[in-house]
């Protein structure tokens, strides 16, 4: 068009895997997606072993996130009341209720009231889904963690964060 230019900004475009890449036994990474739901988050990932939620922690972190991962309880008590954390992932899993134990330490903590919490667990049995709310979490999510969980519970979960009473 005559006397205007059309600015169109880059977008990142996936790209295709070559053959050589595809066929090796390394774990594929994420691009990032163009379109990222948890734009800028920071999202705290509680398990005891990292080796099963890398691949949970790269789908994160390809919808936009910051990812941190730990499994120490003292030191997921230090990260959420000094660093700036929006989403807590915890591990249900855990022997003799640690994750449970870690939501309701987080779920309670004064400073951090607003932050969601959301257990992820084997099986979303009814009786999962009582013990993750009465531990003070959000919400209820799958391993493996998929990208639909993560669009269906994820923004509700942030949008409405309910004080949790001090008992």
């Amino acid at each position: 068009v005559d006397g205007f230019e059309i600015h169109r900004p880059e977008t990142p475009v996936a790209k295709p895997l070559s053959a050589s890449k595809a066929a090796t036994s390394e774990p594929k990474s994420r691009e990032t997606l163009p379109f990222q739901p948890l734009g800028q988050m920071n999202v705290l990932v509680v398990a005891p072993d990292i080796v099963a939620v890398q691949p949970d922690m790269a789908m994160l972190r390809s919808f936009g996130a910051e990812v941190r991962w730990t499994r120490d309880e003292r030191e997921v008590v230090d990260l959420y009341a000094r660093a700036a954390v929006d989403l807590v992932l915890i591990d249900a899993r855990w022997p003799e209720e640690r994750g449970y134990r870690i939501c309701r330490t987080l779920a309670h903590h004064p400073a951090k009231s607003h932050v969601p919490i959301i257990m992820v667990a084997a099986d979303l049995r009814p009786i999962e889904r009582a013990r993750s709310a009465y531990a003070g979490s959000q919400g209820l999510m799958r391993w493996p963690i998929t990208e639909q969980q993560v669009i269906e519970r994820v923004p509700p979960a942030v949008a409405y964060r309910k004080p949790v009473p001090a008992r």
